[in-house]
């Protein structure tokens, strides 16, 4: 295994709403890493999968789904 050259691995998620609206965003880190953080079950507050944390919210705050994305996976990294 070599010295980190600076060079990430990039993934692209994909949302869909109930109203079949889709959304993208990129992720810097490892793909299975991301994939478990997203499907996670809840341990407490500050340790949340992203999916079951966003299901029935409101897609058009963006700004307030970062934050709870933000504090569910403080702990978590």
């Amino acid at each position: 295994m070599g010295l980190f050259d600076g060079s990430y691995d990039d993934s692209v998620i994909r949302v869909e709403t109930d109203e079949n609206v889709t959304g993208i965003g990129e992720v810097g880190s490892l793909a299975p890493a991301i994939q478990a953080i997203v499907k996670a079950q809840p341990a407490h507050n500050h340790a949340r999968g992203l999916r079951e944390l966003l299901i029935g919210r409101d897609p058009t705050e963006p700004q307030q789904l970062w934050e709870l994305m933000y504090e569910a996976t403080v702990y978590i990294g």
